[in-house]
C-alpha cells in the first residue's frame, strides 16, 4: 500500500494526473471519523454510508452538477455536501456558486431533484443504485427539511477564496484524526503532509 501511495506523490506533478478522482476512496474511508471529530462540539454523529459524486439539478434543466460526497448526521438533523480537493488551483467560483444555491434548499427537495434528474437520464440502472443507497441511507428518518452544511476538505486555508457561510477541513486536520485509526490511517496521514503543498512546486528530484 505504501507503493501505492508513493505513485500517487509522485504521478500528482504530472499535468494530466487527477489525484483528487484516484485518492477519494480513501478519504471516504475516514469521512465520518473526520466530520465527528471536526463537528464534536456539536455533537454530530455521522452515518458511516457516504454517497459519492451526489447530484445536484442545475437551474435550468434535468443536467446535473456533482459534489463529491453527501453525508447525513445519525439523527437526521443535520446532512454535509462535502467537496474535496487536492490541488488548491482546481477551487473555482463556479462551483461555489452551485453549492451556495444548494445549501439554501432543504435536502428532501434535493433529493426529489434527483428522482428528475434519474427519469431523464440515460443511466436509469445507476440511477436506481443511487436512489436505493439514498432510500437506505434515511430509512429511519422524518422528512429531511434540514438545509446542509457544505464543508470543503483541501490542502490548506485560502484568504482569497473561502466562502461565507461554508465549513473547512484542512489536510493538516484530516491527518491529525486519522493517523491514529490504524496502519492505513497512519500510512494515509504522512502523505496528507506532504500534499499541503502545491504540486510540481519544487524542480524533479
Amino acid at each position: 500500500m505504501n507503493d501505492f501511495f508513493g505513485l500517487l506523490d509522485k504521478w500528482r506533478h504530472f499535468p494530466a494526473f487527477p489525484l483528487e478522482a484516484r485518492s477519494e476512496v480513501f478519504f471516504a474511508l475516514f469521512l465520518p471519523t473526520v466530520l465527528e471529530s471536526h463537528f464534536k462540539k456539536d455533537g454530530v454523529k455521522i452515518k458511516p454510508q457516504v454517497i459519492p459524486q451526489f447530484p445536484l439539478k442545475k437551474e435550468d434543466n434535468n443536467q446535473s452538477n456533482n459534489v463529491d460526497f453527501f453525508a447525513l448526521s445519525d439523527n437526521g438533523e443535520c446532512a454535509f455536501l462535502i467537496e474535496l480537493k487536492t490541488d488548491m488551483a482546481s477551487i473555482s467560483k463556479e462551483q461555489a456558486c452551485y453549492l451556495k444555491r444548494a445549501m439554501k434548499k432543504d435536502v428532501d427537495e434535493t433529493l426529489a431533484d434527483i428522482t428528475k434528474i434519474s427519469q431523464r437520464s440515460e443511466q436509469k440502472e445507476k440511477y436506481r443504485h443511487l436512489l436505493s443507497a439514498l432510500r437506505e441511507l434515511e430509512a429511519d428518518l422524518p422528512k429531511l427539511r434540514i438545509k446542509p452544511e457544505v464543508v470543503y476538505i483541501q490542502p490548506r486555508p485560502c484568504k482569497k477564496n473561502k466562502v461565507d457561510g461554508f465549513k473547512y477541513i484542512y489536510f493538516a486536520e484530516f491527518a491529525e484524526i486519522v493517523e491514529s485509526q490504524g496502519d492505513m490511517g497512519g500510512l494515509f496521514a504522512g502523505y496528507l503532509r506532504k500534499w499541503r503543498e502545491n504540486p510540481a512546486k519544487s524542480p524533479p528530484r
